[in-house]
């Protein structure tokens, strides 16, 4: 469990807008097989959009379904220790191939 004390407080500035996270670290985990109602290019641009929210995010693809966390938890729990590590030592989120090293996920 991560105490709110120990995350840096540059982290909590207002943004200009809900769109923008400044440099907030953001990793987004898109689902590796497609489940919805959307078209497939649609769903592909609302997940790489999300990754635009922030000046320090990273796009990475999970092998499963929507429930990456059942079927791909290696790539989540990837995405959040560099999330986590990132929020506290103030440096950015590796790329997606660094990220996804070693775990079933690939770079979209």
């Amino acid at each position: 469990m991560v105490a709110i004390s120990s995350i840096s407080t540059r982290l909590v500035v207002p943004c200009a807008t809900a769109r923008d996270y400044g440099a907030m670290p953001l990793a987004v985990v898109k689902a590796g097989r497609y489940e919805d109602v959307l078209t497939v290019s649609l769903w592909d641009r609302s997940q790489a959009d999300l990754a635009t929210l922030s000046s320090n995010a990273v796009l990475v693809q999970a092998a499963g379904g929507h429930f990456v966390m059942n079927d791909d938890p290696t790539v989540l729990l990837a995405a959040v220790r560099a999330v986590v590590a990132s929020a506290r030592s103030g440096n950015a989120l590796p790329t997606c191939r660094d990220l996804v090293a070693g775990t079933d996920g690939r770079c979209p």
